[in-house]
């Protein structure tokens, strides 16, 4: 579990990193990416987005295997519910990076 803690929270700070990068440059140019409280803004933010994003992404993980263990029982060799297990972890895939994206975009529009 810890292993899985450590790359929801690893990908939420990638997520942080870049699209605020991606922000500044869109709104200032060079300029306001290397300004002081714009490295103040990525840096202090990547560990928030790592514990909000990260820790929600895995309480999410924990219902979801949750729901599917109570819908679906244990897995087994047997092709029958394999698309729809895939298809939720897909779901959660998509889920865990918009959770990541809207969280920098509120917190961006909120200090800029």
């Amino acid at each position: 579990m810890d292993h899985q803690k450590e790359k929801l929270g690893r990908s939420a700070t990638y997520v942080w990193l870049i699209g605020g990068a991606i922000l500044f440059l869109r709104d200032g140019g060079i300029s306001n990416l290397i300004s002081l409280w714009s490295l103040v803004f990525l840096f202090a933010g990547m560990f928030a987005a790592a514990v909000v994003v990260g820790g929600m992404s895995w309480w999410l993980v924990k219902k979801q295997a949750r729901y599917l263990m109570e819908k679906y029982g244990e897995l087994t060799t047997e092709t029958t519910h394999k698309p729809r297990v895939v298809g939720g972890y897909i779901f959660f895939g998509a889920v865990h990076y918009l959770l990541g994206i809207l969280f920098l975009l509120w917190c961006y529009n909120s200090f800029y």
